[in-house]
């Protein structure tokens, strides 16, 4: 339900539980570091993910050996890292490794192996294979929906990315159905709130700014920069500051999303201008709690200060003609 807060407190203690019994050599064990590691992953913290997700590993591997499907989700999960830490030559041994394991584990129609078969998609897609990558999504899509329905909230997550491919393929027709279907499918499961929701959003957005709808882009990136900007703040009152590091070099590319559609938009849809200049208040006031990246921190700031002048004398501008 995207709640990190919640989740870590609960990974955290039955961790503890787990450790005092069974105790560290045990399945449940590894499993519980993997399912901590995923949340810190998600979190942008992956400092943290990385050695938990090594030591799952190691665990499964001396009690279950390697062709363990509980082994390959660990291995899979470690690949996710290495992609978001942009290594994609370690990532590509280890997703096929996975794909090989839950083949030989689960068959071919198992989510596990739609999840492997995404995995190695999604990494096609980040190299430009963009063919290649059509292939693995839609081999997911297929297994996601003959395992799991098409009211689940993973196969509305395999739908946006196929969907996401088409967009970056220019291929809007096919593109802009699956978006909007998959965001309403993950909206009636898991809420307008979740970061998952908030996300494809954007990238519906994004697509209608590109085939020139500004007026329901500006309606979904208005309402999603609220929604957003009351989560990021919510979780940055728990956070410490390593992990608001973290946090925010994640989620601020979603932030920057937005003041990029917002500024190839407003030409067309003045009301852009004051979207732009919220979200890069808030960018600044994120970077100025976090103190993100210690070494171009000044920089940084430099860059946000322009900017945000930038905007103020665009919406004067605009305010003085009478556009707003």
């Amino acid at each position: 339900t995207g709640d990190f807060r919640k989740a870590e407190n609960c990974y955290t203690k039955a961790l503890d539980i787990l450790r005092r019994d069974p105790g560290e050599d045990h399945p449940e064990y590894a499993a519980c570091l993997t399912n901590l590691g995923i949340l810190y992953s998600e979190m942008g913290d992956f400092r943290k993910a990385e050695p938990l997700f090594q030591k799952s590993l190691a665990t499964f591997k001396s009690i279950l050996g390697e062709w363990d499907p509980d082994y390959a989700k660990s291995l899979r999960q470690m690949g996710r890292l290495y992609v978001d830490m942009g290594d994609l030559n370690k990532a590509e041994p280890v997703f096929q490794k996975s794909v090989e394991i839950e083949r030989k584990s689960h068959g071919e129609d198992h989510p596990d192996h739609a999840m492997s078969l995404e995995n190695l998609g999604l990494l096609y897609r980040e190299r430009g294979d963009l063919n290649r990558a059509a292939g693995q999504l839609e081999g997911a899509l297929r297994i996601r929906e003959k395992a799991q329905g098409r009211q689940h909230p993973a196969y509305a997550a395999c739908l946006h990315e196929l969907g996401l491919l088409h967009r970056a393929m220019g291929d809007f027709k096919k593109a802009e159905p699956m978006i909007r279907q998959a965001l309403e499918i993950h909206r009636k499961a898991l809420g307008d709130e979740h970061p998952t929701t908030q996300a494809m959003e954007k990238n519906l957005a994004g697509l209608l700014v590109q085939t020139d709808r500004e007026q329901e882009a500006h309606e979904i990136l208005e309402r999603n920069f609220r929604r957003s900007s009351q989560r990021v703040v919510g979780d940055f009152e728990w956070l410490g500051e390593n992990q608001q590091q973290a946090y925010w070099e994640k989620e601020s590319g979603l932030f920057g999303q937005i003041l990029g559609l917002s500024d190839r938009a407003y030409p067309r849809k003045p009301e852009f201008a004051s979207l732009a200049y919220d979200d890069a208040l808030f960018t600044k006031s994120r970077l100025l709690e976090a103190r993100i990246s210690t070494e171009n921190y000044y920089r940084d700031v430099d860059e946000l200060r322009e900017l945000l002048i930038q905007k103020r004398r665009r919406l004067f501008k605009l305010e003085s003609e009478g556009s707003l």
